[in-house]
């Protein structure tokens, strides 16, 4: 049945359709339905549906959102329609439905126009002509389509104030965005951390995801949503521009790479794409008015698909020569030789005359070539339109996937969650650390946290620990396990189970921020410190190996600034507060406090606990010892500012004691002059006022160029060891283990470094203590040793590795704590049995006692001395060793005690009689031990006291300790060239005094 269609648009003229001979017509938005207006925002994507129902006309709504109009009332069922009535689709669509004898009606009563192929013009977008793609039927040529009139349409949109009033709310919220965003950092960071970067991050997030929306309210929920299409493209173009902004302001106009960067190029992919398409959609439209008309290119294809089936209807049956004559025309016709006006028909039949459809299929091939060409210029015009989008669409959705990223990433949500754990992998190289931080990290690299995992005594001991609890396992269970490795590589053990590293695993094996062991994130990872539940027997909660800290992986750096000074943001991590970092020791107690449990738990051993020492400070007198009161606690001086403070100068005060005249050998004025140097020197400034951090481009912030602004502390935390392998503290592997490698990435070789720690100790145990000869007899001396500038015992920490003795020597000749009448060379060992028993040898050193008895066997072993942790039963000090056979061990000294201790040497018609307090931090024989255990044919040394099984054999191991070869004494054959931990040993002089007796 013939339709013809009269549709008529806010203020323009009625325009006609001629539709054919047609059952049904769909029409909507959508470039899929029979009739398409794809700009007309109050149409749905199919809208309507024309039907002949009994031979009449018959509209129906097909669920449109706007709804569908019958003479304005709406309707939901079908309803006949005629010329009289007026249908209208949503808010500005009227079409008047016309048959046959109706429409020639119409024609009669209205001046002459070409019905077909006359443009039905959609809505504009902001003021521009937009067509309606509609059916193109109807005998058309290309001279017809150049005819086409263009019909200048009236804007009823409102779009110009639309875009004026959106333009200015735009530009309002940029400004006072930008105003907050200039007086927000001026004391802040220009992060997406800070309370500005989080609060236009999560609204800005929030105004692209409802931009976002526009995709589902124009394809999905059109029919759900409220407004019109037209008002959501408006606010779609605007609000992208606001949450552009917004996401800029959150990152603070940086780049700095991750997913932040990927996710704002990908959004400023998809703005300016879309700015260029809405540039388009301004540009094209006029185009297609002059031109085509409309974009209904699968329309059009459907008639050339037509036209091919009347040609080969024409053909059927005709003589083969004939047929492939036409054939061969239209194949010029399509290749472009020829246009089918200028094709010859003549010459294509023999007999022209004879052939009465020729005219027939010569009018047939140039509707085709007119429609093709129409359709061409039609899918240039609809891809000018539309190839924006194919950078649009995908640049808005990886944008959306990549914001969620962001989320999840800087958010941290993984660790907040708990659905992700930082492996060792994850956490920061402290080489990654020097472009900003070259101070502090110069100082770091020399301390022992730098190879708190690498030093090799930490390496192999733990070994031993750890097969010795797994062989043990069991029998009386597990003792140490992971404790030596919870405080030497924290991040080693940090992550999920199967990101966790063996605790056996060598240091090359380890990720970088363990292999380093206490890296920069071990402290500045730390979130929060607490006390350990009750041990038994315990009146007080206490710290424990490690486990009242809690490491909090991600992306902030947590330090002392942030409270009374600015935390300046950077581009590789946040920076939070800490107030672990300047409440009191408790920081260095998480790891420097470290007890056993033993006998199955019934019984805690303390290896190490300085952080109680220097809470209690000093005590009473006791015989033979007086005390100078000292509480360093109570002082405000905490770990950090001994053993990261300059000392140089204490030092040289310490050791030769610059007192009042006559005046200088009053050890107890020395203790006293000394505390109130301590005091002054930890509440002194810096020599060197370099701020905290140094970055390349400079900070985030604006800081003063006064460097009280960001005081930095030193990180040298200088101890009493030392390396004791050249290879440290960047092992072989490692880039910087080459001397020139390390000159050239501007940090110290290895050798270098090494100078420099050796120094810093020295300078350490110079400020600890003093002596002072006080009598001389034929057979004996007596001297005061004081404990001249500690906040807790001396020796501390790991006391039974350390050797602290008194060395005497008479008119230049030792008598006592030396060797053959010379000083005690590092490698050699001390006679702690003979000069102990004789009252000759006062050490200070502690026992890791295994149970057995101390006394000196025909091997020259002392079997009751052990050198792993869970080989004890107790530490024994001073009386307590003594009991067990150590006679040479003397009680250590508390903080500013002074004791009076007799030494008993021969001194008769002595003229100069010197005493002098050394220290060791590891004697020989403690080597040699370790040694052993990796000597299968050592048969002293058991995994365990029902275990039968001996230690592996490790002879590598075991030579990189002490060399086989080595005489009793600890000296090596002439000519050895193996080095090993012995020879790196080295032996400093604390204090000394001289007397002339005549």
């Amino acid at each position: 049945m013939k339709l013809y269609l009269q549709v008529t648009l806010p203020d323009r003229d009625p325009e006609t359709r001629d539709f054919g001979d047609v059952s049904q017509l769909i029409i909507g938005r959508s470039e899929q339905c029979d009739f398409s207006l794809p700009l007309m925002n109050d149409l749905s994507r199919q809208h309507a549906k024309l039907e002949v129902i009994n031979g009449r006309w018959h509209v129906s709504d097909l669920g449109s959102k706007f709804g569908t109009f019958v003479n304005e009332a709406q309707i939901e069922q079908p309803t006949e329609v005629t010329s009289k009535d007026i249908v209208r689709l949503g808010g500005h669509v009227n079409l008047g439905v016309f048959d046959e004898r109706s429409f020639q009606q119409l024609q009669e009563n209205r001046r002459p126009r070409t019905p077909v192929e006359e443009p039905i013009l959609a809505e504009p977008v902001s003021g521009t002509v937009q067509p309606a793609v509609g059916q193109f039927a109807g005998n058309i040529g290309q001279s017809e389509i150049s005819k086409t009139p263009i019909i200048r349409v009236a804007d009823d949109t409102g779009a110009r104030p639309w875009h004026i009033g959106l333009g200015i709310l735009t530009a309002v919220v940029s400004a006072l965005l930008l105003i907050w965003y200039l007086i927000f950092t001026h004391d802040q960071p220009k992060r997406g951390y800070t309370f500005l970067g989080m609060t236009t991050g999560i609204i800005g997030s929030i105004i692209l995801g409802i931009v976002g929306f526009y995709a589902a309210r124009k394809r999905v929920l059109q029919e759900l949503i409220p407004w019109r299409l037209l008002t959501w493209l408006r606010w779609h173009l605007w609000l992208s521009v606001i949450g552009f902004w917004m996401i800029l302001i959150h990152a603070g106009f940086h780049l700095d790479g991750g997913s932040g960067t990927w996710a704002m190029l990908f959004l400023l992919a998809a703005v300016g794409t879309g700015i260029v398409g809405w540039y388009q959609y301004k540009k094209v439209p006029g185009q297609v008015i002059s031109t085509v008309g409309n974009l209904a290119t699968g329309n059009v294809q459907k008639q050339i698909d037509g036209l091919d089936r009347q040609i080969s209807d024409q053909l059927a049956g005709r003589e083969k020569n004939i047929v492939n004559r036409i054939q061969n025309a239209l194949n010029l016709v399509d290749s472009g030789e020829r246009t089918a006006a200028n094709i010859s028909w003549d010459l294509v039949f023999e007999n022209p005359t004879g052939e009465p459809f020729v005219d027939e299929v010569r009018t047939l091939v140039q509707r085709r070539y007119s429609l093709e060409s129409h359709l061409g210029q039609q899918q240039t015009l609809h891809k000018s339109m539309r190839w924006w989008l194919w950078l649009h669409i995908p640049a808005a959705i990886l944008f959306g996937v990549l914001l969620a990223y962001h989320i999840y990433d800087a958010g941290e949500i993984g660790y907040l969650t708990g659905i992700d754990k930082a492996g060792p992998h994850e956490f920061a190289d402290p080489t990654s650390c020097i472009q900003c931080h070259q101070a502090q990290y110069d100082d770091w690299i020399g301390s022992m946290h730098a190879i708190a995992m690498s030093s090799p005594v930490t390496e192999l001991q733990n070994y031993l620990v750890v097969k010795k609890d797994r062989v043990d396992d069991g029998i009386h269970g597990v003792v140490v396990g992971d404790l030596c490795i919870k405080c030497h590589a924290p991040t080693s053990v940090e992550g999920y189970f199967w990101e966790k590293e063996d605790l056996l695993a060598t240091v090359e094996e380890r990720a970088p921020s363990s292999q380093f062991g206490v890296s920069c994130v071990a402290c500045h990872q730390i979130g929060s410190i607490a006390k350990s539940e009750l041990f038994p027997g315990d009146q007080n909660p206490k710290f424990q190996n490690a486990a009242n800290m809690e490491l909090v992986p991600g992306k902030a750096m947590i330090g002392p600034h942030g409270r009374s000074t600015p935390i300046a943001g950077n581009s590789a991590h946040r920076g939070e507060f800490g107030a672990h970092f300047d409440d009191d020791a408790s920081f260095c107690a998480t790891c420097h406090t470290v007890q056993v449990p033993v006998n199955g738990g019934e019984k805690v051993v303390t290896l190490q606990n300085t952080y109680e020492e220097w809470l209690d400070g000093s005590v009473p007198d006791k015989p033979n010892s007086r005390t100078v009161s000292i509480n360093w606690s109570e002082r405000g001086v905490n770990c950090i500012d001994c053993h990261g403070k300059p000392l140089k100068d204490l030092a040289r005060k310490a050791f030769a004691w610059d007192g009042d005249p006559g005046k200088e050998n009053d050890i107890d004025l020395h203790v006293e002059d000394m505390i109130k140097a301590i005091v002054a020197n930890a509440k002194s400034d810096l020599p060197d006022r370099r701020l905290v951090a140094n970055p390349a481009d400079g900070f985030d912030r604006p800081l003063s160029s006064d460097p009280e602004d960001r005081p930095r502390h030193l990180h040298t935390f200088v101890g009493v060891d030392y390396h004791l392998e050249p290879d440290l503290p960047y092992v072989k592997g490692h880039p910087f283990n080459d001397p020139q490698a390390a000159i050239a990435a501007g940090v110290k070789p290895n050798a270098e470094i090494q100078e420099d720690t050796i120094e810093l100790v020295d300078q350490l145990l110079k400020i600890a203590a003093a002596i002072k000869i006080t009598n001389a007899t034929d057979d004996q001396i007596t001297v005061e040793v004081a404990n001249l500038g500690t906040g807790h015992h001396l020796p501390a920490g790991f006391a039974f590795a350390r050797e602290m003795w008194i060395e005497v020597s008479v008119d230049g000749r030792v008598v006592a704590g030396g060797r053959n009448g010379d000083p005690l060379k590092p490698n050699e060992k001390l006679d702690k049995y003979g000069e102990g028993k004789a009252g000759k040898l006062v050490n200070f050193q502690a026992v890791l006692w295994n149970g057995d008895d101390g006394a000196e066997s025909s091997d020259g072993r002392r079997h009751g001395e052990t050198v792993l942790q869970n080989e004890c039963v107790n530490v024994l000090k001073g009386p307590d060793a003594v009991e067990k056979g150590f006679f040479d061990r003397h009680k250590f000294l508390e903080p500013g005690e002074i004791r009076t201790i007799d030494i008993n040497v021969d001194s008769k018609n002595a003229k100069l009689i010197k005493v002098r307090l050394r220290f060791r931090n590891y004697p020989p024989e403690f080597l040699q031990q370790l040694a052993h255990r990796f000597r299968r044919d050592d048969s002293r040394y058991k995994l365990g006291p029902n275990c039968h099984n001996e230690w592996e054999q490790d002879d590598e191991r075991a030579d990189r300790i002490w060399h086989r070869n080595r005489a009793n004494d600890g000296s090596r054959p002439s000519g050895s060239k193996f080095r090993d931990l012995v020879d790196g040993l080295h032996i400093f002089d604390m204090a000394e005094d001289t007397v002339r007796v005549n």
